[in-house]
């Protein structure tokens, strides 16, 4: 799906969004910080807080009009009303693991149109990667180790899918399913990068995993179900077959 807003710039203004956010997080990173713990006992930290910050502004003064749903607003109560096309930002996906300092963690940015990711970017600021969706392709690329620039940015195609949906746009697994509580920050950015490559993600009963989600009954506002992300999409008919037999 091909998204809807017209702008020459969009993949590169994301990028800078989200290499901002990133500098916020490593210079977090990079100190001694505190840690406090939020209402669902998660984590979280000032490069949460800074770099929803930074990356709010920038998507506010690029894109005015469009609704921001980012995870540490949410979290204090500050949820705008939206429609049908939205940005989701997840500021610092991975505080645990930032807060072990072992480098698996990420900046993300999904827009999302008609319930469906059409572009993002994930950015992995300590392993200097990152991941792009817009115009209905994929690229990843190398970032520098002070999240200013990006370089040998190449497209992605899914050809055989491990263990979470950018590795399964990467190439280096099959299939992933999520079994276990996600929100939809957590996701979007990711999904589009994988649905742009050519891959697919849905929910346990085959339907595509949709954003927006509020009032459903037994779960949180923009809480996932459990899904699968699946680069041979083939595997999605054979599992039904299985399950059939």
């Amino acid at each position: 799906m091909m998204q809807k807003i017209a702008n020459p710039h969009f993949a590169q203004t994301l990028i800078e969004a989200a290499l901002a956010g990133g500098r916020a997080v490593m210079t977090v990173y990079a100190s001694e910080f505190d840690v406090d713990w939020k209402s669902d006992e998660t984590p979280v930290c000032a490069a949460d807080r800074q770099a929803e910050d930074v990356i709010v502004a920038m998507l506010e003064q690029a894109f005015a009009g469009i609704p921001i749903i980012a995870e540490e607003a949410c979290a204090a109560g500050c949820v705008p009303e939206f429609g049908e096309t939205f940005f989701l930002v997840d500021p610092l996906d991975g505080t645990k693991e930032f807060v072990k300092r072992n480098g698996e963690f990420t900046v993300n940015i999904g827009l999302i149109e008609d319930g469906i990711p059409v572009a993002g970017v994930v950015l992995a600021p300590a392993l200097k990667r990152i991941y792009v969706a817009a115009d209905g392709r994929a690229w990843s690329g190398s970032v520098d180790a002070d999240c200013s620039k990006v370089t040998d940015l190449t497209a992605m195609v899914v050809r055989k899918l491990h263990n979470a949906p950018v590795a399964v746009a990467q190439g280096e697994a099959d299939f992933y399913p999520r079994l276990g509580p996600t929100m939809e920050w957590d996701t979007a950015a990711g999904d589009a990068v994988l649905r742009a490559a050519g891959g697919k993600v849905t929910t346990t009963d085959g339907t595509p995993l949709t954003y927006g989600k509020t009032q459903v009954a037994g779960m949180r506002d923009f809480e996932n179900p459990f899904f699968y992300a699946v680069g041979d999409k083939s595997l999605l008919a054979r599992m039904a077959a299985n399950e059939a037999a």
